[in-house]
């Protein structure tokens, strides 16, 4: 119990930090996974894979401009 009880001790700042890390990550995954979806205005249900979203980056209205402002700032 005692060696249990020390690992846990030594590793407790890992243990966080990957929970913090895995919390933070699955929106970007969600994101990622749900950009592929061919889909309408919501994408909660998956209908289907696609790359149209991706094909053509700058087809929606002032994504390129918010990229560039983007670079700018930071």
């Amino acid at each position: 119990m005692k060696k249990l009880t020390r690992w846990f001790s030594k590793n407790l700042i890992r243990i966080y930090a990957g929970m913090a890390f895995i919390y933070l990550f699955i929106p970007v995954l969600y994101t990622f996974i749900y950009s592929f979806n061919d889909s309408g205005k919501t994408n909660l249900i998956w209908k289907g894979f696609t790359f149209e979203k991706w094909s053509n980056p700058c087809g929606a209205p002032d994504i390129c401009s918010a990229l560039g402002n983007s670079f700018l700032i930071g």
